[in-house]
């Protein structure tokens, strides 16, 4: 990564000990994908006045050449959102996947399809599309 990882809190007191987990997520996703070139991690615990469980919103911002990854998990009706370092993981893993995905797309590795055998027996036909204008009648 050629910028260290920013970890931004809100709404919340910000923690040593969850800091220190997201820059360690951070740094791990350097092995999927060796260009990135910075990752900023917001931490939100929006304002909930009528549910008294505390639900978080984590943010990964990834920014890699020609694009940028954004993983927002806002499904605060989700229970496993309870848990901050829960919330954490699953946006670690869905931004994992996303760089694993850019990272095939940057080598040209992606599956092709053969084309379908209509179309396969029309190139072997030399089919060409037929003339839409009539041909003059001899006179």
């Amino acid at each position: 990564m050629k910028l260290p990882a920013q970890v931004v809190f809100k709404n919340m007191e910000r923690s040593e000990w969850i800091e220190e987990q997201v820059l360690g997520y951070a740094n791990k996703l350097d092995q999927f994908c060796g260009q990135i070139m910075s990752c900023r991690v917001t931490i939100d615990m929006p304002h909930k006045h009528q549910v008294k469980a505390k639900c978080y919103h984590v943010t990964v911002d990834v920014t890699v050449p020609g694009e940028e990854i954004v993983v927002n998990k806002e499904d605060g009706a989700h229970h496993t959102h309870e848990d901050i370092m829960v919330a954490v993981k699953h946006s670690f893993d869905r931004a994992k996947r996303l760089l694993e995905e850019y990272a095939r797309r940057r080598r040209h590795n992606v599956k092709t399809h053969e084309p379908s055998a209509r179309v396969q027996a029309a190139e072997a036909a030399n089919m060409v599309e037929p003339d839409l204008e009539p041909e003059p009648e001899p006179a």
